[in-house]
This record gives structure tokens, sequence and C-alpha cells, in this order.
């Protein structure tokens, strides 16, 4: 699910999924896989989710803002699940550095999203310092192929 909302240059965006994962694996008795996109155990066969909640604020060529985002696996086949729910809270920025309309390749935007974990297993101070962030980047190009 995907709920928006605008109010002149601000824009707050709640997404929502829900996934069931049901993959074979090699020996039978591995019961989870890790999902690196997700940074979570995930059950072979199971149910988890993701939520994001975005406050961002919109101006032209650019679109910057923050993202909380909570994911969760549910392994009811596995006694005391170690797996907690996942929290991550940080900056995220899109930036559209060409545009041109009417041409073969109209748009070339670039995206940061850095997220420090409040919650997760390892990843909020306990294995690994809470320094270090979950980092995403990347560009989007847009156009047409003919």
């Amino acid at each position: 699910g995907l709920l928006q909302l605008i109010v002149g240059p601000i824009e707050i965006r709640y997404r929502s999924k829900v996934f069931q994962n049901t993959y074979e694996t090699e020996d039978p008795a591995d019961t989870v896989f890790y999902d690196p996109f997700l940074d979570l155990a995930l059950p072979t066969d199971g149910w988890g989710m993701t939520n994001e909640l975005d406050l961002l604020y919109l101006r032209r060529a650019l679109i910057a803002g923050v993202r909380h985002t909570f994911t969760r696996a549910f392994l009811d086949e596995i006694p005391n699940d170690p797996n907690e729910a996942n929290h991550r809270l940080g900056p995220l920025i899109l930036y559209e550095v060409y545009r041109k309309r009417d041409a073969g390749l109209s748009s070339i935007k670039l995206l940061g999203l850095f997220q420090w974990y409040l919650r997760h297993r390892y990843r909020s101070g306990q294995e690994v310092t809470a320094a270090l962030p979950y980092m995403g980047v990347g560009a989007i190009f847009e156009g047409r192929l003919l």
C-alpha cells in the first residue's frame, strides 16, 4: 500500500509491503536465508514486511528529506526467533542533474540514502558500531528506446 500527502513543497509518503517467500534450498534443513537489501534473515517459506515513512521537501530538481524504514520477518518455525524488528533513520536526497524534453535520454537523477540503525540485532552498537550507516547510492535514467 502507498499513502501520499503533498502540501505545497512538503510531501509525506508512507509505503507498506507484506510479502511471502517460497524458496527451495539445496539443503531442505535450511529454513532461512539472508536478504542483503533488507539486511534481514528471512524464512525460505514464510512472511515478512517492510514499511517506509518519508518526510520530503520538493523543489524543482531537488527532493530532500528523511526516511524511517521498519523491517520484520516472521520466523514462526524457529523457537526464540533471533530476529528483531529493524529500524533505520536518515537522509534521502534525489537530485536531477540532466533534463531535456523530446530526447532519447530525457532525465538523469542521482540518489543517495544514508540511514543509521536505531534498532538491529547486530548493527546498532552491540556487534558492529552504530556509526556505520546503511547506504544506498544510485542513478536513475529516464527516456525512450524508440
